[in-house]
């Protein structure tokens, strides 16, 4: 099987309660030989200035998808299309958005493949930290990575 240079992109915001469950995750990931991580906050464009050879994004975000609070959504580009908007972005732009255009101006951005894991949020509360569910949802995630 043939190594893939990857980076894992965790989106969010770190003041607002659960948006800040990307940041989190990528916080406890390490990297090694084939695998990046960077810490997107809400600006999803600043993916650009780290491509740097990899050809596989996992970007993982907060979702506002109506599921139970700390449910994990695991899509690829296809189905991150076709599931549509998932949040009540705190970012810029939304992350699909941000994708699309990425994919459709960025030479170098059309052969990475795109994976999303999404937490579905329980609160948004201002300086507020990360619920329960949340954060056991994103500690299992973190697991998966390691």
């Amino acid at each position: 099987m043939e190594k893939v240079k990857t980076l894992i992109a965790g989106l969010g915001n770190t003041l607002v309660q659960d948006d800040a469950v990307g940041i989190y995750v990528c916080e406890k990931i390490k990297p090694h030989e084939m695998t990046d991580i960077f810490l997107c906050g809400v600006d999803v464009f600043r993916i650009m200035n780290v491509l740097n050879g990899h050809k596989r994004i996992i970007l993982i975000d907060a979702v506002d998808a109506g599921l139970t609070p700390g449910a994990i959504i695991c899509l690829n580009e296809t189905g991150l299309n076709k599931f549509g908007n998932l949040s009540r972005s705190s970012h810029q732009i939304s992350m699909l958005e941000a994708i699309k255009l990425m994919k459709l101006t960025l030479p170098e951005f059309q052969d990475i493949e795109i994976f999303f894991a999404g937490i579905q949020i329980s609160g948004m509360e201002f300086n507020s930290p990360i619920s329960e569910e949340v954060r056991i949802s994103a500690d299992w995630l973190a697991e998966v990575f390691l």
